[in-house]
């Protein structure tokens, strides 16, 4: 353990520095956040989520599903309801992220915003619900 004055180096556990005498005692390592870990995990969690869902809309539909659609000449009324089903679905998960990442997160001004974040995009999707039907 380093003295914080003097950074002489000092045995585990010495209450005192060998060099300048300050008390090691009243200094304490910095406690490992165990809430920034998990607000880490649950941001990066959503952030891989959103890059699955760019690239499911981006890649999949657009140049896997909607190609057999057209071949197998179903149409474009049954491609729309595939990507209804997965506008709700994806928009319900998305929801549960951000809820979920302003549960894990302990800043309150973060909390606030994603809780804000949270209510404006429902009502978005409530909106395109609407405007779809």
């Amino acid at each position: 353990m380093n003295c914080l004055r003097c950074n002489t180096s000092n045995e585990e556990g010495a209450k005192f520095c060998k060099n300048c005498g300050l008390d090691l005692t009243i200094i304490t390592e910095p406690a490992t956040d165990v809430h920034s870990k998990a607000s880490i995990n649950a941001l990066t969690a959503f952030v891989g989520f959103s890059v699955f869902v760019i690239l499911y809309y981006g890649v999949i539909l657009r140049y896997i599903i909607e190609p057999m659609f057209i071949k197998n000449g179903t149409g474009f009324d049954s491609l729309g309801k595939v990507y209804k089903i997965s506008n709700a679905v994806f928009s319900i998960v998305e929801l549960l992220f951000i809820i979920a990442l302003a549960i894990i997160v302990k800043q309150k001004t973060a909390r606030i915003l994603l809780i804000i974040f949270a209510i404006v995009r429902l009502v978005l999707s409530i909106l395109g619900f609407i405007q779809r039907s």
